[in-house]
């Protein structure tokens, strides 16, 4: 009895294995997925963000591959020390996959491209990381970025921002204040323990995860919504863009007070769609608050500049944004008007 019972284990642990087997060759050939191993570490202070010192790896399996290496801080390119003086101006770029450079290899990423062009001039420290909103990315530069003594900082913006400065609202505007709070990351000892394991290579596993993905991430934001804004208020869109604004808002106000730089740069065309967004970022430009840079005429008559993977800005793409805002940033520095910027910025007074 205990034979057969033992056989009938074989036999289902063998046909699952198969089935399993099968399920990874016809997805792969049929609808290949995405994969990235390691995947981000979870934590309190971001919700998210890279692991230190890896090679994150991340592919469609037959159509493209990319090595994104991140130093001892977790983000893309050298690591620039930490000094109590610097001789040369530092840059803090802010951002999310765009500006970390997800589509695109080591050295490709835009603000290798900017680091390269402004040579010796200034450093360039990339504080960003895919997945971030604004909420991430202004306590990243409270928590290391301000560290560097700034010269300029640019935050570039993308679409997804307003939802995920919800998803992970690890700072907000309390009287007039940035203050921080820790995420509460759901069952993250299993988030921590899939993010590093080789199951991230799995071609069933990331189709399965990335719909579950969709569904935790919807109940979250509206969760916040609720929470923030209470039922029968503003739709998500909407909510985010007011939660955005007032971050935004109260960043560059401090960053004007300690007369540092503010280089706002959208990705090309994603500004348009949130116009409470855009007309705080038109009243803050004409404020002095910020610089905005717009990159969409730096690709006119331009069809070949995204990544195979799925942005925007491909290795081409990166190396127009780098090369255009070398001319921005070397203008703040210097103090010279940019050159050949056309009307794509709005100059601080």
């Amino acid at each position: 009895m205990m034979k057969r019972a033992l056989r009938c284990v074989i036999l289902v642990c063998l046909s699952t294995a198969v089935a399993l087997a099968i399920s990874e060759v016809v997805i792969r050939l049929v609808r290949p997925q995405v994969t990235m191993h390691p995947r981000w570490q979870v934590s309190e202070q971001y919700g998210s963000i890279p692991f230190p010192n890896r090679r994150m790896v991340s592919e469609q399996a037959g159509r493209w591959r990319f090595v994104h290496t991140t130093n001892r801080w977790g983000h893309r390119g050298p690591e620039v020390p930490i000094a109590s003086r610097y001789v040369r101006a530092n840059v803090v770029l802010l951002g999310d996959s765009y500006t970390f450079g997800h589509g695109v290899q080591d050295g490709e990423e835009y603000g290798a491209v900017l680091q390269r062009d402004l040579d010796s001039l200034a450093d360039v420290v990339n504080l960003a990381a895919g997945g971030w909103g604004l909420a991430q990315e202004t306590r990243r530069f409270y928590e290391l970025g301000i560290l560097y003594a700034p010269s300029a900082v640019v935050l570039q913006f993308c679409c997804n921002d307003p939802e995920d400065g919800l998803l992970h609202p690890v700072a907000r505007v309390q009287s007039g204040r940035i203050v921080f709070r820790n995420a509460s990351v759901a069952h993250a000892p299993i988030k921590s323990w899939l993010s590093t394991s080789v199951i991230q290579k799995s071609q069933l596993y990331n189709l399965v995860r990335n719909n579950i993905y969709l569904l935790f991430r919807r109940r979250a934001v509206d969760a916040e919504v609720d929470r923030r804004f209470g039922e029968g208020e503003p739709v998500v869109g909407e909510a985010g863009e007011v939660a955005y604004v007032e971050l935004l808002r109260a960043f560059a106000d401090d960053l004007a007070r300690r007369r540092i730089p503010l280089i706002f740069l959208p990705v090309n065309g994603q500004l348009g769609g949130f116009p409470f967004i855009t007309g705080a970022v038109e009243e803050l430009a004409d404020e002095g608050q910020l610089r905005v840079v717009d990159p969409e005429p730096w690709f006119e008559d331009l069809s070949d500049f995204r990544s195979p993977e799925g942005h925007l800005w491909g290795r081409v793409g990166h190396e127009i944004v780098g090369q255009h805002l070398a001319v921005e940033v070397r203008s703040l520095l210097t103090g010279d008007s940019p050159v050949g910027a056309g009307e794509s910025a709005t100059v601080l007074d």
